[in-house]
């Protein structure tokens, strides 16, 4: 069974054959560390029937569960702007779209996006952090962030919800990014093993060293004042695209998507459990592409400390908005395919 978006837009690149697949449980019972409220456990003890959570994961094991990233029909090209892995959706009980805007602007269609935690910018502020180029509150280094980025010429977006008041953005990534890094170092080591688990390749005295960049930091800034509202009115002035996401959390598993070109169709994930499922999705390509934009053609160095500290920051954010206890899932090209 294939699922589209059913909001997808102009997309030729659906003409092109998909890569071959490949996707791997790699944490059945979740990373093992969090702190939040979001829990695959809770939600399966007393609400989710196991013929639901099958569906999910005979999803998440299809190459089916992967959309291409929409073009823009202006250019051609994929799209360059992101959005966040937040599971939940943007439409209404009538399944009409709540609110999709660029600046000012009212859009008809929500497209496929890549996705990270937060949005780009956020992962931008993840590297100023890992590079020892972050001298600021975090409340100007997410200024500072956008800037980067704009500076770069790599677009990104971010999400509100129907439940954000007060100094809050709706967006968990943003909102919690204080205590986000506190987490950082408090789950060092388990991130640390984490991410070495994922790519056996890393440098780990490179990442001790990220890490004690982002100790660091949290340390020196800690107590700050800080708004989340602040940061995503900041993105809109840019005139990026911010999703209004509606309904509560429901996410129960975690997927890394590294696939590019390509994202997790959460929709599908949605629709298949009539809603009572979501998926957090962040693509890992994404994070490598944006590290690579930033930093790699003037230092190679840099860039591998860019990829480490986005890394940081997504695993923390899950530690910060999760038990510890969603099972995580990979797609990746097949390696077959690859070695072929």
């Amino acid at each position: 069974m294939t699922y589209e978006n059913q909001f997808e837009g102009n997309n030729p690149t659906e003409l092109k054959a998909k890569p071959t697949t490949e996707a791997l449980l790699v944490a059945p019972h979740g990373l093992g560390y969090g702190e939040g409220a979001i829990s695959y456990e809770n939600r399966a003890k007393t609400d989710v029937p196991e013929q639901e959570l099958e569906k999910v994961a005979s999803l998440l094991l299809s190459g089916d569960v992967l959309v291409s990233i929409d073009t823009d029909k202006l250019t051609g090209e994929a799209l360059d702007d992101d959005g966040c892995g937040d599971g939940r959706g943007i439409t209404n009980e009538q399944g009409e779209i709540v609110e999709v805007m660029q600046g000012d602007k009212i859009l008809k269609k929500s497209l496929n996006r890549a996705k990270v935690f937060g949005g780009g910018a956020t992962m931008a502020l993840s590297t100023l952090i890992a590079t020892n180029q972050a001298e600021k509150p975090l409340q100007d280094m997410f200024s500072q962030a956008m800037k980067v980025m704009d500076d770069a010429e790599i677009d990104y977006g971010a999400h509100s919800d129907e439940h954000a008041g007060g100094d809050k953005s709706g967006c968990g990534a943003i909102d919690n990014a204080p205590k986000i890094l506190q987490n950082a170092v408090k789950y060092r080591d388990s991130i640390y093993s984490t991410i070495l688990s994922l790519d056996d390749e890393i440098d780990a005295q490179m990442l001790d060293e990220v890490l004690d960049s982002f100790a660091s930091y949290a340390d020196t800034h800690l107590g700050a004042e800080y708004s989340g509202k602040e940061v995503l009115d900041g993105i809109k002035k840019e005139e990026k695209v911010v999703k209004k996401l509606t309904s509560n959390h429901h996410e129960m598993y975690i997927a890394l998507n590294d696939v590019a070109g390509y994202t997790v169709n959460q929709h599908a994930i949605r629709d298949a459990t009539e809603e009572k499922v979501q998926v957090f999705a962040v693509d890992t390509w994404r994070i490598k592409e944006i590290a690579n934009r930033l930093y790699e053609s003037e230092d190679k160095e840099l860039g591998q400390k860019a990829v480490l500290g986005e890394m940081i920051y997504t695993l923390a954010t899950a530690a910060t908005l999760t038990a510890g206890d969603l099972p995580v899932y990979r797609m990746q090209e097949s390696r077959e395919a690859v070695y072929a």
